[in-house]
């Protein structure tokens, strides 16, 4: 699946899905195209998580991260950053369309079109204990 998206201002991207083998994927990627990987939050909320393990040396599946609960339980994670927005740390509240961090290739990135898999995984579920 590849589709056509603009998440924010004049960034443009491709949606794509992984499903081949036994992989697990639980979310979508998008590649944004153009000079500006800016990654924006796409709901306010506030930051539960924010890990750079599994940096481009280092094993681990995600890579940098950011997670970002609501205010209903609902969690938007941010998968395979290069870097974090400049002073964003775990307890902030974010608006949405802030920016959070930059597009990047950290983790297990894989590439259909044989660049170096720079991309974006995003992926939303619920958390069931608010506290």
């Amino acid at each position: 699946m590849v589709a056509e998206c603009s998440p924010c201002g004049d960034n443009v991207g491709q949606i794509t899905d992984y499903q081949g083998g036994a992989r697990d994927h639980s979310g979508i990627d998008i590649v944004i195209q153009g000079n500006d990987h800016t990654v924006y939050s796409t709901t306010p909320g506030k930051v539960i998580a924010m890990s750079r393990s599994g940096d481009i040396d280092v094993d681990g599946a995600r890579g940098w991260n950011i997670e970002i609960m609501d205010a209903d339980g609902v969690v938007r994670r941010y998968q395979h950053l290069n870097d974090f927005a400049e002073g964003l740390k775990v307890g902030d509240t974010v608006s949405a369309g802030q920016p959070i961090a930059q597009e990047g290739h950290t983790g297990e990135c894989y590439s259909s079109n044989g660049g170096d898999g720079t991309h974006l995984h995003y992926e939303v579920y619920q958390m069931y204990d608010t506290n």
